[in-house]
């Protein structure tokens, strides 16, 4: 299939051609959503914007989108190449620019964008920025299974996670829950060390354990603990639709009649629950083109702010300002009668609670302006309704 090149797509500010591929509702058509938008990424637009339009981008090439080849084909090649571009701009943040590089698992880059990809990675992290060794890390064990599986073989010699950390079912007499202990703590060791394929290994394990042992999910805290590691983990190994299964399987099988408000063991059930809702409204947010297709992520995000007890902290749902923010914002652009004031509700409670949002943010920044929040915020001066 013959295409014009990128740079001959007609001329659009990035704002726009990124709102436009936003709203496009329909199916796409890469000559008029997609070529524009990569076009204009060639501008000097801001960091935020730039990072939301590759995000978007790459939101039509996981494997969670069904995407036909007409816009795969030429889109895998040309965003590889915009990945790297961004990542090189070193007027952008550091964190920034390593999570551009994490994409191109995401997008399953060709491999000499993929290597193209590690060497950048490599050289940053000789700069004295250790993120980036990680980075390089991760794409290498990427790059090594893909190639096993292009050579019909897994990657290494070890046997498959789940085979290597089984155990034989323990006896009656056996002590379960002081070896899920053990196993646990040996998968936080492996996590504090970055060490995703040992954590994948471990709670593999212990998930087969589960399954044998209490499939109706009676055992809550134990299966938070390990869905959540392992959401974590496939997360940052770039197994994205395999972390949000684990989600949805966190939040459909985590709940029962009683939350168990005072038992403070029942904590991971909740802080699993929540960060499961908040990886699934963020996700969705980042490939919802219209409100329809925003309204999960609406809900998702609802229910973690929905989830806490009196024993924990208050700060327990501070990390999810941010996704909130971003799933209201897009929201409000769709529909502001519906979704302006719960946006300004957040925005006034981040703000009263002090919290650290993204400095490069435009639309944040012209909501902070705008005469309804200021107006807002005087008529709300301790952040809550």
């Amino acid at each position: 299939m013959a295409l014009a090149p990128v740079d001959s797509a007609q001329a659009q500010t990035l704002p726009g051609a990124l709102a436009h591929l936003q709203q496009q509702a329909g199916a796409l058509d890469y000559a008029r959503d997609i070529q524009p938008l990569l076009a204009a990424l060639n501008g000097r637009e801001s960091e935020q914007q730039q990072w939301e339009a590759l995000k978007l981008l790459s939101g039509l090439l996981d494997r969670d989108a069904r995407q036909p080849a007409d816009i795969t084909t030429p889109l895998r090649p040309a965003l590889g190449a915009q990945i790297l571009a961004f990542a090189r701009q070193e007027r952008f943040s550091v964190m920034k620019r390593d999570a551009a590089l994490m994409l191109l698992r995401e997008i399953q880059a060709d491999p000499a964008t993929l290597a193209d990809g590690i060497q950048l990675a490599e050289a940053e992290s000789a700069k004295g920025r250790p993120h980036f060794g990680n980075t390089a890390r991760l794409l290498r064990l990427h790059q090594e299974r893909l190639s096993g599986a292009a050579a019909g073989t897994s990657a290494g010699a070890a046997p498959a996670p789940a085979q290597a950390a089984q155990r034989p079912a323990a006896s009656p007499a056996a002590a379960p829950a002081q070896d899920f202990h053990s196993q646990m703590v040996a998968a936080q060791r492996a996590m504090s060390a970055q060490d995703y394929p040992r954590v994948m290994q471990l709670v593999q394990g212990l998930e087969a354990d589960l399954k044998r042992r209490d499939p109706d999910f009676s055992e809550k805290e134990e299966w938070a603990w390990v869905l959540d590691f392992k959401r974590f983990a496939l997360y940052e190994t770039g197994r994205i639709p395999e972390a949000l299964a684990s989600c949805r399987l966190a939040v459909n099988k985590l709940v029962g009649s009683a939350d168990w408000a005072y038992l403070e063991s029942y904590n991971i059930v909740r802080a699993t629950r929540r960060a499961c809702h908040n990886m699934l409204a963020h996700e969705g947010m980042e490939k919802a083109r219209s409100l329809a297709a925003l309204q999960e992520s609406i809900e998702h995000i609802d229910a973690v702010f929905d989830i806490g007890s009196p024993i924990e902290g208050e700060g327990v749902h501070d990390a999810f300002f941010e996704t909130r923010l971003r799933v209201y914002l897009k929201a409000a652009g769709w529909d502001p009668k519906r979704y302006r004031e719960p946006l300004l509700q957040a925005l006034n409670e981040a703000e009263h609670r002090e919290l650290a949002l993204p400095d490069d943010w435009p639309e944040l920044d012209a909501l902070r302006r705008s005469a309804d929040y200021q107006r807002y915020r005087k008529a709300h001066p301790t952040g809550q309704d």
